[in-house]
Protein backbone atom coordinates (compact mmCIF):
# COMPACT_ATOMS: atom_id res chain seq x y z
CA UNK A 1 0.00 0.00 0.00
CA UNK A 2 2.62 2.04 0.77
CA UNK A 3 4.50 1.76 -2.45
CA UNK A 4 1.25 2.22 -4.12
CA UNK A 5 1.32 6.01 -2.39
CA UNK A 6 5.15 6.72 -3.62
CA UNK A 7 4.32 5.81 -7.05
CA UNK A 8 1.19 7.79 -7.53
CA UNK A 9 3.15 10.54 -5.75
CA UNK A 10 6.28 10.25 -8.18
CA UNK A 11 4.31 10.25 -11.44
CA UNK A 12 1.78 13.25 -10.45
CA UNK A 13 6.07 14.70 -9.61
CA UNK A 14 6.27 13.86 -13.39
CA UNK A 15 3.52 15.24 -14.56
CA UNK A 16 3.89 18.51 -13.49
CA UNK A 17 7.56 18.64 -14.06
CA UNK A 18 6.44 17.92 -17.68
CA UNK A 19 3.87 20.88 -17.43
CA UNK A 20 6.18 23.51 -16.46
CA UNK A 21 8.54 22.19 -18.83
CA UNK A 22 5.81 22.80 -21.53
CA UNK A 23 4.90 25.82 -20.64
CA UNK A 24 8.53 27.34 -19.84
CA UNK A 25 9.33 26.07 -23.19
CA UNK A 26 6.66 28.18 -25.13
CA UNK A 27 7.19 31.54 -22.59
CA UNK A 28 11.06 30.90 -24.05
CA UNK A 29 9.64 30.38 -27.65
CA UNK A 30 7.42 33.33 -27.09
CA UNK A 31 10.02 36.23 -26.30
CA UNK A 32 13.37 34.85 -24.45
CA UNK A 33 14.11 38.74 -23.83
CA UNK A 34 10.94 39.13 -21.79
CA UNK A 35 11.55 35.77 -20.02
CA UNK A 36 15.46 37.10 -18.78
CA UNK A 37 13.89 40.47 -17.88
CA UNK A 38 11.33 39.11 -15.54
CA UNK A 39 13.47 36.16 -14.22
CA UNK A 40 16.25 39.65 -13.14
CA UNK A 41 13.37 41.58 -12.23
CA UNK A 42 12.12 38.52 -9.72
CA UNK A 43 15.31 38.01 -8.53
CA UNK A 44 16.17 41.77 -8.09
CA UNK A 45 12.46 42.08 -5.91
CA UNK A 46 13.54 39.10 -4.24
CA UNK A 47 16.69 40.53 -3.12
CA UNK A 48 15.42 43.54 -2.02
CA UNK A 49 13.87 43.18 1.53
CA UNK A 50 17.23 41.87 2.36
CA UNK A 51 18.54 45.13 1.03
CA UNK A 52 15.72 47.29 2.76
CA UNK A 53 16.60 45.63 6.47
CA UNK A 54 20.18 46.52 6.16
CA UNK A 55 19.38 50.22 5.82
CA UNK A 56 16.74 50.47 8.32
CA UNK A 57 18.90 48.72 10.69
CA UNK A 58 21.84 51.33 9.15
CA UNK A 59 18.81 54.05 9.88
CA UNK A 60 18.11 53.53 13.39
CA UNK A 61 21.94 53.60 13.98
CA UNK A 62 22.26 56.67 12.56
CA UNK A 63 19.48 58.28 14.11
CA UNK A 64 20.60 56.71 17.85
CA UNK A 65 24.28 57.65 17.33
CA UNK A 66 22.54 61.44 16.43
CA UNK A 67 20.54 61.57 19.29
CA UNK A 68 23.42 60.37 22.07
CA UNK A 69 26.01 62.64 20.52
CA UNK A 70 23.49 65.63 20.89
CA UNK A 71 22.74 66.93 17.21
CA UNK A 72 27.14 66.36 16.35
CA UNK A 73 26.32 67.70 12.25
CA UNK A 74 28.23 64.41 11.14
CA UNK A 75 25.61 62.03 12.62
CA UNK A 76 22.61 64.23 11.68
CA UNK A 77 23.95 64.11 8.13
CA UNK A 78 24.28 60.22 8.40
CA UNK A 79 20.78 60.20 9.56
CA UNK A 80 19.97 61.81 6.71
CA UNK A 81 21.07 60.41 3.99
CA UNK A 82 20.21 56.46 5.48
CA UNK A 83 16.52 58.22 5.61
CA UNK A 84 17.35 58.80 1.55
CA UNK A 85 18.76 55.67 1.15
CA UNK A 86 15.37 54.04 2.66
CA UNK A 87 13.39 56.31 0.34
CA UNK A 88 15.47 55.43 -3.11
CA UNK A 89 14.86 51.33 -2.03
CA UNK A 90 11.59 52.13 -1.52
CA UNK A 91 11.52 54.03 -4.97
CA UNK A 92 13.58 51.20 -6.84
CA UNK A 93 10.54 48.88 -5.25
CA UNK A 94 7.67 49.86 -7.25
CA UNK A 95 9.90 50.25 -10.12
CA UNK A 96 10.78 46.78 -10.33
CA UNK A 97 7.10 46.09 -9.18
CA UNK A 98 5.98 48.02 -12.52
CA UNK A 99 8.76 46.93 -14.63
CA UNK A 100 7.53 42.94 -13.77
CA UNK A 101 4.05 43.91 -13.99
CA UNK A 102 4.67 45.87 -17.46
CA UNK A 103 6.97 42.47 -18.57
CA UNK A 104 4.12 39.83 -17.34
CA UNK A 105 1.53 41.97 -19.25
CA UNK A 106 3.67 41.99 -22.70
CA UNK A 107 4.04 38.20 -22.46
CA UNK A 108 0.63 37.79 -21.58
CA UNK A 109 -0.28 39.50 -24.77
CA UNK A 110 2.28 38.29 -27.07
CA UNK A 111 1.34 34.41 -25.59
CA UNK A 112 -2.00 35.55 -26.15
CA UNK A 113 -0.84 36.33 -30.07
CA UNK A 114 0.88 33.06 -30.40
CA UNK A 115 -1.77 30.66 -29.51
CA UNK A 116 -4.60 32.53 -31.36
CA UNK A 117 -2.11 32.56 -34.70
CA UNK A 118 -1.75 28.52 -33.78
CA UNK A 119 -5.42 28.30 -33.57
CA UNK A 120 -5.89 29.85 -37.03
CA UNK A 121 -3.21 27.83 -38.81
CA UNK A 122 -4.83 24.79 -37.44
CA UNK A 123 -7.93 26.11 -38.62
CA UNK A 124 -6.70 27.40 -42.15
CA UNK A 125 -5.24 23.59 -42.88
CA UNK A 126 -8.74 22.40 -42.50
CA UNK A 127 -10.54 21.32 -45.21
CA UNK A 128 -14.13 22.13 -46.27
CA UNK A 129 -15.76 19.30 -45.18
CA UNK A 130 -13.85 19.55 -41.84
CA UNK A 131 -14.44 23.09 -41.12
CA UNK A 132 -18.37 22.61 -42.13
CA UNK A 133 -17.89 19.71 -39.04
CA UNK A 134 -20.52 21.49 -36.36
CA UNK A 135 -18.53 19.71 -33.34
CA UNK A 136 -14.56 20.43 -34.88
CA UNK A 137 -16.26 24.18 -35.20
CA UNK A 138 -17.53 23.55 -31.62
CA UNK A 139 -13.72 22.61 -30.29
CA UNK A 140 -12.16 25.35 -31.80
CA UNK A 141 -14.13 28.32 -30.62
CA UNK A 142 -13.99 26.24 -27.15
CA UNK A 143 -10.03 26.15 -27.30
CA UNK A 144 -9.85 29.58 -29.15
CA UNK A 145 -11.67 31.03 -25.72
CA UNK A 146 -10.33 28.63 -22.94
CA UNK A 147 -7.08 29.81 -24.59
CA UNK A 148 -7.33 32.94 -22.88
CA UNK A 149 -8.73 31.70 -20.16
CA UNK A 150 -5.45 29.54 -19.07
CA UNK A 151 -3.14 32.11 -20.56
CA UNK A 152 -5.00 34.66 -17.77
CA UNK A 153 -4.49 31.97 -14.67
CA UNK A 154 -0.25 31.46 -16.11
CA UNK A 155 -0.16 34.93 -15.80
CA UNK A 156 -1.52 34.91 -12.22
CA UNK A 157 -0.50 31.68 -11.28
CA UNK A 158 3.04 30.63 -12.41
CA UNK A 159 4.60 34.02 -12.62
CA UNK A 160 4.35 34.70 -9.33
CA UNK A 161 5.60 31.94 -8.11
CA UNK A 162 8.36 32.56 -9.12
CA UNK A 163 8.85 35.90 -6.86
CA UNK A 164 6.72 34.13 -3.84
CA UNK A 165 10.17 31.56 -4.16
CA UNK A 166 12.57 34.09 -4.13
CA UNK A 167 10.93 36.02 -1.76
CA UNK A 168 11.01 33.59 0.78
CA UNK A 169 14.85 33.29 1.03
Amino acid sequence: MHLKRIQTVVCQLKMVISTWKRVLILFWKVSPWIVIGLLAFTIGLGLLPAMQIQVTSYVVQSVASAIYEKGVPEFVSAALLAGLLQGGLAILSLLLTSGQQYLQSLLQMQLSNVVSFQIMEKAASLTLQQYEDDELYDRMQRANRESMYVLLRLRWRILPLGGAHFDKR
